[in-house]
């Protein structure tokens, strides 16, 4: 078992080395103050199943995200609406915990916050300024890119006349490329966002955060570091040479990059103002489809978005829900016939095995998530196709490889029953059931249909059974 990673320094698929067996992974989070759109989703979703695909090969994986809870957009927000910094912050991460919540993705081990930082913060400068990297003027500190040879490795940029002028060059800074690590305190700035420092009073700059937070809870050496293509330049190029500046040491050895999600061929995002926000898109797909749509092109790819697609998702996420929920029904079914307890069967038969072999292989070559849905999609019609006519053991191990595939992998929530509440609805369903016993099928696909549209499908099993399955979030 080898795992191959994409790696943005190198700009080569490498080897992953990790003899630890215990991965620390850092992902940028996000800066909350305003809804999350797709572009994020995508980037969780990605290091979602990456951390799942480690911790199924083995390792384990310590993973922490960080809130940029201290940004300049924060401030306009708090000034223009005169509301309090901290309750939109609060309000914005309170939503990205609901929304991650619903696409099924694992909690980090940490979220730290730039507020919960700022000592910490003061005390990385300080070594940086002692060290000669960094410089204080009129109560801001910069870094000073002079000083650190690699600049531009990341983002493969050359930065030959560092004294290029420009007018919005900070008359301040030595350089026009040197970047705040420390901001001196602007009149607009509300008062939960300044702190004292030994330059005076301000606040932190955007990219120390991630490096005093990685350093604070990771260590030195970070193995897998992340976010979106936006990130490469100039945040995560100010990250590595501020840590590398700091401890001597190499910052993060494998660079994980997620592609945008696009409309119209441009990167979604808010100063566009062309995202689609997943509070909006919720309110026409499930979750679960969502998740879906944004791993069916390989992380490192830009991602069209279109309606047209989306509907291609739920319907694809729809057949292997069915086909799991009827392959569940005949293994109970199976087993309270047969009297026979198949739950210790984990040896698969060859071709499930090699099946198996082929998606972990695929995983394995740089998390290509876009080829494994095509090998989940092998197994539904495999289980299609065999279902009714073979043992409970082979039923079993359908059942095992399905839910390893499409639960542990890739994070899809399993389908389960659900209840219809809305008595109105249960009186649609009941006489649905009799159309059925009265063989009348026409009337039973027109009350699916009106079911459908209400937000549940109704999969039919044998024996006039019947399992429903919430298809919105209602």
């Amino acid at each position: 078992m080898i795992i191959k990673i994409y790696n943005t320094l190198t700009k080569c698929k490498e080897n992953f080395i990790n003899d630890k067996k215990v991965v620390n992974m850092y992902v940028c989070g996000v800066t909350p103050y305003s809804n999350m759109h797709l572009g994020h989703a995508r980037t969780y979703i990605v290091f979602d199943i990456i951390r799942r695909h480690l911790l199924l090969r083995g390792y384990l994986v310590k993973h922490i995200q960080n809130f940029t809870d201290v940004d300049d957009k924060i401030i306009n927000i708090s000034n223009i609406n005169h509301i309090n910094p901290t309750e939109i912050t609060k309000k914005y991460i309170n939503e990205y915990f609901q929304y991650t919540e619903k696409l099924n993705i694992l909690k980090a081990y940490a979220y730290p916050r730039v507020t919960m930082m700022i000592q910490d913060i003061i005390d990385f400068i300080k070594i940086l300024i002692k060290k000669g990297y960094a410089y204080a003027i009129n109560g801001s500190v910069y870094f000073n890119i002079k000083k650190f040879s690699k600049y531009g490795m990341l983002s493969n940029r050359k930065f030959a006349n560092y004294n290029t002028v420009s007018k919005k060059i900070d008359i301040n800074k030595k350089t026009y490329i040197d970047f705040a690590l420390w901001k001196n305190k602007k009149e607009n700035d509300p008062k939960e966002f300044i702190w004292n420092s030994p330059w005076g009073e301000g606040r932190p700059g955007w990219h120390i955060e991630c490096s005093v937070i990685a350093y604070k809870f990771l260590g030195s050496t970070v193995d897998i570091h992340g976010g979106g293509n936006d990130l490469i330049f100039p945040h995560h190029e100010n990250e590595i040479a501020q840590s590398e500046a700091q401890t001597g040491k190499q910052f993060a050895k494998y660079w994980i990059h997620t592609g945008f999600v696009t409309i119209n061929d441009k990167k979604m995002s808010k100063s566009l103002n062309n995202f689609i926000s997943l509070q909006n898109i919720f309110k026409t797909y499930e979750a679960s489809t969502v998740r879906y749509y944004l791993l069916t092109q390989h992380y490192s790819k830009p991602l069209q978005f279109s309606y047209h697609l989306m509907k291609m998702a739920e319907q694809s996420l729809h057949n292997l829900n069915e086909t799991y929920i009827k392959l569940l029904y005949k293994v109970s079914l199976d087993s309270i016939k047969k009297k026979d307890n198949v739950k210790s069967t984990t040896i698969l038969d060859k071709d499930l095995l090699e099946l198996q072999e082929k998606f972990f292989n695929t995983m394995d070559n740089n998390f290509n998530s876009e080829q494994a849905l095509s090998y989940l999609h092998k197994l539904k019609n495999l289980i299609l196709k065999d279902f009714l006519g073979v043992s409970i053991q082979r039923l079993y191990q359908f059942k095992l490889l399905f839910e390893e595939f499409y639960n542990k992998s890739l994070g899809f929530k399993l389908p389960s029953n659900n209840i219809i509440q809305d008595k109105n609805l249960q009186l649609i369903l009941q006489e649905r059931v009799q159309a059925r016993k009265n063989k009348n099928w026409t009337k039973s696909d027109e009350l699916r249909k009106v079911l459908y549209q209400h937000g549940y499908n109704i999969i039919d099993l044998l024996d006039n059974h019947f399992i429903t399955i919430k298809l919105k979030n209602l």
